[in-house]
C-alpha cells in the first residue's frame, strides 16, 4: 500500500494535493506553467487576463503627451512635474494633457476627468 497521500496532481507542474478542490485552485490561480508573471510587476496573472493586466498595471509604461518618454504608471505624478517638455500657452490638464483656454474650464474638466487626484491637474509646474 502506497504512502503517498496526495490524490490529486497538477498535469502542468506536478504539484500533488490530497483535495480536489486545492488542485483546481492551483491549476487556475497558482500554477506557474498555466498562469504566467507580469514581467513589469511581477505578479500572477491569469492566462486570460494578460491583456487586461497590462492596462491596469501599475508598472507598464505609457508614453507622455508631451515628451514621449515612456513612463511607469506609478510615476506619473512625479512626471508631471517633472517633464522637460514646455508646456503650451494653453493651461493643460497634467494627467491626460488636454488644453484648456481658461482655468475655470480647466477645473471643471478636472472635476468630472481627473476627481481622484485634483491638486495635481491644476498645479502648473515652474
Amino acid at each position: 500500500m502506497s504512502t503517498d497521500t496526495a490524490l490529486f496532481r497538477c498535469p502542468d507542474c506536478s504539484a500533488s494535493f490530497t483535495l480536489k478542490p486545492s488542485l483546481n485552485t492551483h491549476t487556475r490561480f497558482h500554477c506557474p506553467k498555466r498562469n504566467p508573471v507580469c514581467r513589469l510587476c511581477r505578479h500572477r496573472i491569469l492566462r486570460a487576463e494578460v491583456e487586461g493586466h497590462l492596462q491596469i498595471c501599475p508598472s507598464h509604461p505609457s508614453p507622455c503627451k508631451r515628451c514621449g518618454i515612456l513612463v511607469p504608471e506609478i510615476v506619473w505624478p512625479w512626471h508631471t512635474m517633472t517633464c522637460p517638455a514646455p508646456l503650451p500657452d494653453d493651461l493643460p490638464c497634467l494627467t491626460c494633457f488636454d488644453s484648456f483656454k481658461s482655468p475655470e474650464i480647466l477645473q471643471r474638466h478636472v472635476a468630472s476627468k481627473h476627481p481622484y487626484i485634483p491638486e495635481l491637474e491644476t498645479t502648473m509646474p515652474t
